[in-house]
């Protein structure tokens, strides 16, 4: 089961409700996916950044927690990111550098289920949020890694809140 089906499985039948007691079953569904889910959520490589390339690994840093309202149901989790790579520095003369950085934040996935007579649908918005201000280090030098991750999450948030829906939508149709 990949990342985001072993997550939006959690976030529609693990959640506690507000109010009522966590069941066997609602025990019993947590560890099953929990232990499903992958470490690893999303890996790229030789991804080109204003000073070189580099590579980044988003892995899960603990438990996903769940809340919901009358229209939707919210999954928070807690990431850890890892950035690998290379900066060109020029000195005197031009040298490539390895870099890295390694920084703690969350993704929010919001489910609004669609529901119509015959089906039941999803809509999905996911926000990764990069707090503070993470940097690369360079072998003394630093650069600053909010912007390119930023660039990162623009450029793949579409994709990503697909793929969750497709996955949502496949899982409503079992």
């Amino acid at each position: 089961m990949n990342g985001f089906k072993a997550l939006i499985v959690a976030a529609l039948f693990c959640m506690p409700l507000p109010g009522v007691a966590e069941s066997v079953t609602d025990k019993l569904i947590t560890r099953v996916i929990v232990k499903a889910m992958p470490v690893t959520l999303y890996q790229g490589s030789d991804i080109p950044w204003e000073f070189g390339k580099y590579s980044v690994s988003v892995k899960k840093a603990d438990a996903p927690t769940y809340t919901a309202n009358s229209q939707a149901i919210t999954a928070t989790v807690p990431l850890d990111v890892s950035l690998t790579g290379n900066a060109a520095v020029k000195q005197i003369v031009q040298v490539n550098v390895d870099c890295s950085s390694r920084f703690s934040t969350e993704a929010v996935l919001v489910i609004k289920p669609v529901f119509s007579e015959n089906s039941t649908t999803s809509k999905v918005s996911i926000d990764v949020p990069i707090a503070g201000e993470p940097t690369m280090a360079c072998k003394g030098f630093t650069f600053p890694a909010k912007p390119f991750l930023n660039t990162l999450i623009k450029e793949n948030k579409a994709t990503w809140e697909k793929q969750a829906e497709q996955e949502i939508n496949a899982l409503f149709k079992q």
